[in-house]
């Protein structure tokens, strides 16, 4: 849940407004309607512990082909109460992405970057493999039905 409408709530609920509250929980739907669609909690099961920005990234890369650096920044910062001040995206999704890559290739799956013309990463592309994206599912798959 985003820190302004946990805010928002705790003011809403302390004030005893229940118009505001049902709004609150409207927007919290479709905040969470819209991480599905996008697939951010689509690695939800994944047995290796990761943090809730790789997390996210990790499932962007196993519900699409291929992830812009936009979809990856959006997954990375919706939600934070700093998203306004990341400092350098450029070198927070490389980061991300490195630590990413260093927690799942252990089992077996690796990101590939399609490189764009600029050097700036700003058309690059990344992905899983349809082999890793498989290993990926299977793990998650295992873990969830021994839960």
């Amino acid at each position: 849940m985003m820190p302004s409408l946990v805010a928002a709530r705790m003011k809403a609920v302390a004030g005893g407004d229940q118009a505001q509250l049902a709004r609150i929980r409207e927007l919290e739907a479709q905040v969470a309607d819209l991480e599905a669609a996008l697939g951010m909690n689509a690695a939800a099961h994944y047995p290796c512990r990761l943090a809730p920005m790789q997390r996210a990234m990790l499932g962007i890369l196993l519900t699409r082909q291929t992830v812009s650096k936009s979809q990856f920044l959006f997954a990375m910062y919706a939600g934070r109460a700093d998203a306004d001040r990341p400092g350098d995206p450029d070198t927070n999704l490389k980061v991300q992405l490195c630590y990413l890559r260093r927690r799942i290739r252990p089992d077996g799956i690796e990101i590939e970057t399609i490189l764009g013309a600029r050097s700036d990463y700003a058309d690059s592309l990344w992905r899983i493999a349809p082999a890793g994206r498989a290993i990926a599912l299977a793990l998650m798959s295992a873990k969830e039905q021994a839960a």
